[in-house]
């Protein structure tokens, strides 16, 4: 199995879960150490495949987008093609914009004890600039999963439309969180 690509055919079969739009991350992963106990290697006799469908279906439910592409694609409800979500491109011209001005001050080192000091008092600001869009973009996330529950809540009463904005929305928000939290790590390092 190493190196290849592995499908699950049902990642909510996997599981024992019902087939829905949201899932509580924690029950989730109850469920999996549950699973993982009775699918290791060494309860199948050797076999790896139990524990790499195991994985390959957290994998797809773990990760909003996913789960919600795979949802489309074992109810066989297709979007009628119209993009609903439109990329804040703004704004994530501006996380870049941190994220590449904190890679840059932490590559710069100072010489002088003055350079030093301006350093510190740039990375401070920088940090707290950081702090705020990550702040912004929990804000963002936090809707989303509203957006999601809501959603589920009307399962499966919902448009395919619906759950592709979503699956398209999840990741370029994700991302731009990843971007920031990377940026503030590497500042508190630097």
């Amino acid at each position: 199995m190493r190196g290849k690509l592995f499908r699950v055919k049902d990642a909510f079969a996997e599981f024992g879960f019902e087939r829905r739009p949201w899932l509580e991350p924690v029950i989730l992963q109850s469920r999996y150490h549950e699973l993982a106990a009775l699918r290791h290697p060494d309860k199948c006799g050797g076999d790896p495949l139990p524990m790499t469908r195991l994985n390959t279906a957290r994998h797809i439910l773990a990760v909003p987008s996913t789960r919600l592409l795979h949802l489309l694609e074992l109810t066989g409800r297709q979007p009628m093609g119209t993009k609903n979500f439109s990329p804040d491109f703004e704004w994530f011209a501006r996380v870049g914009s941190l994220a590449k001005k904190a890679t840059t001050l932490c590559a710069d080192k100072p010489s002088s004890p003055l350079a030093l000091a301006v350093r510190r008092a740039e990375i401070a600001a920088l940090q707290k600039e950081i702090s705020r869009r990550i702040e912004e973009t929990n804000k963002r996330i936090f809707s989303l999963e509203k957006t999601l529950r809501a959603l589920d809540s009307r399962w499966p009463d919902v448009t395919p439309d619906e759950i592709r904005t979503l699956a398209d929305e999840f990741p370029f928000v994700t991302k731009g969180h990843q971007l920031l939290r990377d940026a503030q790590t590497l500042l508190l390092g630097g």
